[in-house]
């Protein structure tokens, strides 16, 4: 009897499937790859937004604090004491990239054992100052306890860039001492009247004394409401202060290349910021955030 046996038939792909296979996983690997980047870059805009607001919270607050707190001599006729000041009239002060910065006297020394004899009344301010090609919000502190504590001594000298350098300096030798925001392009104060609205006339009512967004308590303000004007001063703080900060995160911060400056300031606070907004490179604009607060003053410390 004779076995006949029969081979096995094999079955192999074409190249027309394989070539449609392979098509087929690299458009899935691509849609994959695709989806993949997108959750990426969202997740990365995420972040950086969460980062530039960390640091505009944390900025606006301490800021609010400081001002809340501004403090004025008892005697309103005494103006060489006790000042609250945005752009104070130094013109060596101009290479901190002004606009704005505001200095001002408040009940928070860190020198709790010479507070008892020498009080609590420190000097505070803040500026924008570059270190290199990063943008530093700084914070100025300096307690009465300070051989540098100029406030009664020379008060029209009581803020100075050497003082700044020395108790602000923002920089890894020290530090980071006066660092409260990184990445904060500028910086930008207005005082307010009470209703609102920029202060321009001093209290001996003068218009040409304050130069756009400026203030010095001691010269006071005063304010024309419905025909009626008053006269707050010759010290006194302003009803309100309108803060505003440019912040990027610091991925955006990378691609700078050199220090960004703010144009004079007039009295269009929104406009001045969405023009320096708009002065930035593209790749920069991507990145950028304004963060804006009004912080009134209260009237008992006036």
């Amino acid at each position: 009897m004779t076995e006949i046996r029969h081979g096995l038939r094999r079955e192999a792909f074409t190249l027309v499937e394989m070539l449609v296979a392979l098509a087929i996983l690299s458009l899935l690997v691509l849609l994959v790859a695709t989806m993949l980047s997108g959750v990426m870059s969202t997740w990365q805009q995420a972040e950086a937004r969460d980062e530039r607001r960390s640091v505009a919270r944390r900025s606006l607050d301490l800021m609010a604090q400081d001002i809340r707190l501004a403090a004025l001599p008892s005697n309103h006729a005494d103006t060489n004491s006790l000042q609250f000041m945005i752009d104070p009239p130094a013109t060596a002060l101009s290479g901190y990239l002004l606009p704005h910065a505001f200095f001002e006297q408040a009940p928070v020394a860190t020198d709790l054992a010479a507070s008892t004899t020498q009080g609590d009344l420190a000097v505070v301010g803040y500026f924008v100052r570059w270190v290199g090609t990063e943008a530093c919000l700084c914070r100025l502190l300096i307690n009465p306890s300070s051989t540098d504590y100029a406030v009664y001594s020379s008060p029209t000298n009581w803020v100075t860039p050497a003082l700044l350098d020395k108790y602000a300096p923002a920089s890894s030798s020290d530090s980071y001492a006066g660092l409260v925001g990184a990445n904060v392009l500028g910086l930008w104060a207005q005082a307010l009247d009470d209703n609102g609205n920029p202060i321009l006339t001093t209290s001996a009512g003068s218009t040409t004394s304050y130069t756009a967004g400026a203030y010095d308590s001691r010269l006071g303000y005063s304010v024309a409401t419905n025909g009626v004007t008053e006269v707050y001063g010759p010290s006194a703080l302003p009803a309100a202060v309108r803060l505003g900060i440019v912040v990027i995160d610091s991925h955006t911060a990378k691609q700078l290349t050199q220090p960004v400056a703010p144009a004079a300031a007039t009295t269009n606070f929104f406009g001045d910021i969405q023009q320096f907004v708009s002065s930035l490179p593209p790749p920069i604009q991507q990145g950028t955030e304004v963060y804006t607060q009004v912080v009134p003053l209260s009237r008992l410390s006036q």
